[in-house]
């Protein structure tokens, strides 16, 4: 398959913009799940702020490239004017409209925590949750999920947060692993895999859902590009799952014992990995792919 060159533009921006939402939530989140690890609170504010960054940049260039792509006059055709007044006006002008939105306010607030140095305001939380609200509400409003039920627009946001709280927590607890203070580590890492335990059955029951609202049948499941790619993704979140459960039960509970901490650091770099290859797929599947293929 030869990619045109809106084609290649709209996946990469997709595959960063579904990085940046899960580096944005995934940060808030461990701002406070990681509050005590004081020496690493920079970083994960650092980590969420230039995922908002990215994320505005990658939104804007993908819109660009469906104007573009629409307009059919070649890179020029990105600053049509009227086009994007057209585009605007539909359902993907609200999505992003809802990014821009959801990526301001968290980024906003994360930047100015990040230069005062407090390690809490309710106001710069009220800003990052009404963030993570707006980020996960424009899910919903294109792809077939802009014609789903209810049931289904919930199912997309649940999987949208949980896949973020999951996978964008990864560097923070990388970050934190490679720290000195193995009890802490310690307790932290068990808070997380307590917390995890509800996020995977969140990821598993959204999933499920959302497969059988689009894929419907057995045949197509394993006889479309569609399909077959979602069974791939689907493997790779298996792995990942594997590797958690490894660490929880296995790494973890002797992180007191000496090289327990590096082969936790390791673990978690090799999930990083791993939420890069499912990033990937789910750009593929949902922008070159699609439903049909």
């Amino acid at each position: 398959m030869i990619l045109s060159l809106w084609e290649l533009v709209t996946l990469l921006s997709r595959i960063a913009l579904y990085a940046s939402v899960a580096s944005a939530i995934g940060g808030m989140f461990s701002s406070l799940l990681l509050a005590r690890h004081r020496e690493s609170a920079p970083a994960i504010r650092r980590y969420t702020f230039w995922g908002c960054v990215i994320g505005l940049i990658a939104l804007l260039i993908g819109f660009a490239a469906q104007v573009g792509a629409f307009a059919d006059q070649g890179l020029m055709g990105m600053v049509d004017i009227n086009m994007m007044s057209i585009l605007w006006q539909t359902s993907v002008g609200t999505a992003v409209a809802l990014q821009l939105s959801g990526f301001l306010l968290i980024g906003t607030a994360i930047g100015w925590l990040l230069k005062t140095q407090k390690p809490h305001n309710n106001w710069a939380h009220g800003l990052m949750l009404l963030g993570g609200l707006s980020l996960l509400a424009a899910f919903s409003q294109v792809g077939h999920f802009a014609e789903q039920s209810l049931l289904g627009k919930a199912a997309i946001s649940l999987h949208i947060l949980a896949m973020s709280l999951w996978m964008g927590s990864l560097y923070p607890l990388w970050q934190v692993s490679r720290t000195t203070d193995i009890p802490e580590i310690q307790r932290s890492m068990e808070r997380f895999g307590q917390g995890a335990t509800v996020i995977v059955g969140v990821v598993v029951a959204s999933g499920v859902t959302m497969g059988i609202l689009l894929v419907k049948d057995i045949h197509r499941l394993v006889a479309t590009d569609y399909g077959q790619g979602l069974l791939l993704k689907v493997s790779l979140v298996g792995v990942l799952l594997l590797l958690a459960a490894s660490n929880k039960w296995l790494t973890v509970p002797h992180l007191h014992r000496k090289g327990f901490s590096h082969r936790l650091t390791r673990a978690i770099a090799l999930e990083m990995l791993l939420a890069g290859g499912i990033f990937l797929i789910t750009g593929v599947i949902t922008s070159i792919i699609g439903i049909d293929g």
